[in-house]
């Protein structure tokens, strides 16, 4: 039964549905989710996966089954240059085309283009997160600065722990 309050509050786990994978691999047996999970983990397959409809599952394996294999090539290839065309520099035309698309679906201003380190620092900030913190770190604090810090602690410590 479907939890209305749970959907209401965004508990996702009152309104997700754990699925052993095999459910997944049996029913969309036009993906080799196999080889797709060993893309990002390699040969760690997931026991369970969880599924917001349980059945989409079917129905995608459907529209899998219904759509000419062109169609679906075309819209995996359209997805990636979509998605991977802002990585390239501001003069190829795939970057024009899906800056302007961009454009007129966000409202932004036309031809207002920010500045590249910017955009560059983001994509890595994006996808490394944390990690490049340490060499911010590194850069920032160099030296004795882990020592000097180490004494501030042990310092502070030290006070908190007189009676």
């Amino acid at each position: 039964m479907l939890n209305f309050r749970a959907i209401l509050y965004g508990d996702p786990i009152a309104t997700y549905n754990k699925v052993p994978v095999s459910n997944i691999t049996s029913t969309i047996q036009q993906v080799n989710f196999y080889d797709y999970f060993a893309a990002f983990t390699p040969r760690n397959f997931p026991d369970e996966v969880i599924v917001t409809y349980p059945a989409y599952t079917a129905s995608l394996s459907d529209i899998l089954d219904s759509t000419p294999h062109e169609v679906i090539e075309a819209y995996l290839v359209s997805q990636a240059a979509l998605t991977l065309a802002s990585h390239l520099g501001p003069s190829t035309e795939s970057w024009k085309a899906v800056r302007r698309l961009h454009e007129v679906l966000q409202g932004i201003k036309l031809d207002a283009v920010g500045d590249r380190s910017k955009v560059c620092i983001d994509i890595v900030d994006e996808t490394l997160g944390f990690a490049t913190g340490k060499y911010f770190v590194q850069e920032t604090f160099g030296g004795d600065s882990r020592e000097k810090s180490v004494n501030i602690i042990r310092g502070r410590l030290a006070i908190q722990s007189r009676p």
